[in-house]
């Protein structure tokens, strides 16, 4: 049953009392449709900041997963830089010790020599004198060797006297420089 003025006025109230009473509660309707309005106002801004704050949750997470692959990266670069300077010390260590360069990139690509250096606080390699020891005996077949020999030919040239003496070389070697630039004149 909807509140009306007829119907309040056949519950008996007096025709005056009915429109105050219609009054009051049209004035208390209009207060709650305004709260009401308030509250659906409210709801739909609170829509619109629970997406901008599932949206900054989203660039947060990329944040943090670019923040991760950043650091993953910087450790790559810097395995990466390691690696190089252990391969570079070991290198030079090789070429010092008289390895030839075809048995220096196979020792570094292959020999697995390079997880084991380290270096003291100055940046020397340490203890290289036992990582050569250990190139020495696994890699053997590329270890320099230093011993000189000498063989007496089989067959020598002999000497037939056919050569030209000291002064006939000094002749020629005027008469050659005389065509070139002319006579030389004495002072």
């Amino acid at each position: 049953m909807a509140l009306t003025k007829e119907s309040l006025t056949a519950l008996g109230i007096e025709s005056e009392k009915a429109d105050q009473i219609i009054k009051a509660y049209t004035e208390e309707i209009n207060v709650l449709k305004t709260e009401r309005d308030s509250y659906k106002t409210n709801a739909d801004k609170l829509n619109k900041v629970q997406k901008q704050l599932d949206e900054a949750n989203k660039k947060l997470t990329e944040s943090e997963d670019f923040k991760t692959q950043l650091e993953t990266l910087k450790g790559e670069i810097s395995a990466k830089e390691t690696a190089e300077k252990k391969s570079g010390a070991l290198r030079k260590i090789l070429r010092d010790k008289g390895y030839s360069e075809n048995g220096i990139e196979k020792i570094v690509k292959y020999g697995g020599f390079t997880d084991e250096i380290e270096f003291d606080e100055n940046g020397a390699v340490k203890d290289s004198d036992g990582l050569i020891t250990a190139i020495d005996k696994e890699w053997s077949e590329y270890t320099p060797t230093t011993t000189t020999s000498y063989t007496e030919p089989s067959n020598p040239p002999k000497d037939n006297n056919t050569s030209s003496s000291k002064p006939e070389i000094a002749q020629y070697v005027a008469d050659y420089y005389n065509r070139l630039y002319g006579e030389k004149k004495e002072d």
